[in-house]
């Protein structure tokens, strides 16, 4: 005996099926899009491009480290902002998100203090700008441990220049920095993806009607 087939029930799950690929599609397409911009651990016994902001000593220790042997030491401060310093200027672009990740912890014998991520970011035809990209918690950096700061960076300004640094709210502190990295989650938007319409459009004839396998 035949049954009666239940066409409202097909179509929910052909619409539901649908559904799920866009969702795994939209996933596997921000997956395959992160990537590592830029990654420091120091192993290597050199500076790896981080210069001096203001009339600091940066050098590469083996004194501490959040891993491996080597990290960043600046010492010599005497302003809040002054700090190790990297020039991401045509490094990261316009309209991308970015993760920031790095670890921090005062030299022996300073105390506690508060410690930002900043970037110095100059748009074309206009002033400086300073964003704040990552903070400690008030007084959160000790000498006793390494503290990790991450977080999610973007902009969308055309810049002449941009300058990430690692500044203290105690002007004279001295402290390490290791294992850095700025990894882009997500490139600057571009078209929609396609709708479910769109993926399942039936192929046009030369007639103009819809082709048949």
């Amino acid at each position: 005996m035949s049954h009666p087939i239940n066409r409202s029930i097909i179509v929910l799950k052909c619409v539901t099926a649908t559904a799920s690929c866009l969702f795994a599609l939209m996933f596997v397409s921000a997956t395959a899009h992160a990537q590592t911009i830029i990654q420091n651990d120091f192993e290597d016994g050199t500076l790896q491009g981080w210069i001096p902001r203001g009339p600091v000593a940066l050098t590469n220790s083996t004194e501490a480290a959040q891993a491996g042997t080597h990290s960043l030491k600046t010492t010599g401060r005497t302003q809040g902002f002054h700090g190790p310093s990297l020039n991401v200027l045509g490094t990261l672009v316009k309209g991308a998100t970015y993760q920031v990740t790095v670890s921090v912890r005062l030299v022996a014998g300073q105390t506690p203090t508060t410690v930002r991520v900043t970037v110095q970011r100059t748009p074309v035809g206009s002033g400086t700008q300073f964003d704040t990209v990552a903070s400690s918690a008030t007084n959160g950096v000790t000498d006793a441990a390494w503290t990790t700061l991450n977080a999610l960076y973007s902009f969308n300004t055309d810049n002449s220049g941009l300058l990430l640094y690692v500044e203290a709210t105690n002007p004279t502190s001295s402290y390490y920095i290791d294992s850095f990295s700025i990894t882009q989650l997500a490139p600057p938007p571009g078209p929609p993806p396609p709708s479910a319409r769109q993926l399942h459009r039936p192929k046009q004839g030369p007639d103009g009607g819809q082709e048949r396998p």
